[in-house]
């Protein structure tokens, strides 16, 4: 009993920390300049936390933007993200692109 006690102690931290990053992670979108650091929360939003899971030329469509700056501003936005979450050292383990 205790170790699931302590499991589900440990998910709700996880959890908290995960909901804080994301909201430190969406001020910091609103505040940037360009437009392609703008949308960062917005594309994360889209692709991986909204309830209805939408499709990448969907997203495309949405946010009038190429399949390759798409992929390019996606993959930014989680080394970002990763960065606020794991540290910075820790951008290079998540990042799915070449640049950032």
């Amino acid at each position: 009993m205790t170790s699931i006690s302590l499991l589900t102690a440990s998910n709700q931290v996880l959890w908290a920390r995960l909901n804080s990053a994301l909201d430190c992670f969406k001020e910091m979108c609103k505040n940037e300049t360009s437009p392609s650091a703008q949308r960062g929360y917005k594309l994360i939003y889209a692709r991986y936390l909204c309830d209805t899971p939408i499709s990448i030329s969907a997203i495309e469509e949405r946010f009038a933007i190429e399949h390759s700056t798409l992929y390019k501003n996606l993959n930014r936005a989680i080394a970002t993200l990763s960065v606020i979450l794991f540290g910075s050292e820790s951008a290079e383990d998540f990042c799915l692109g070449d640049d950032l």
